[in-house]
């Protein structure tokens, strides 16, 4: 199945990036435990939460957070593609 196959199955017009990462109901699972990950990782030395954002999954370079953190964020995203086990 191709990637607007899917987009067209979970109920969207088309497929995109943002929409595969953050809206599609296809991978609702696998995309409910990124945010968790996420959540877990994105907690500022402030003790303030970063919001989970197409931009923060493709370029995590928030100045509030490490580069630990920022490597971390990549990894979960890393995971999440690949728990997905579909072609991009």
């Amino acid at each position: 199945m191709i990637a607007s196959d899917l987009a067209l199955q979970s109920g969207a017009q088309s497929e995109n990036a943002e929409h595969f990462l953050l809206y599609c109901s296809i991978y609702q699972k696998h995309r409910d435990d990124m945010i968790y990950q996420l959540q877990q990782v994105c907690m500022t030395k402030y003790n303030k939460s970063i919001p989970i954002s197409y931009r923060l999954l493709l370029s995590p370079h928030e100045d509030l957070l490490s580069k630990n953190q920022n490597a971390t964020i990549k990894d979960i995203l890393f995971q999440f593609l690949s728990n997905c086990k579909r072609a991009l």
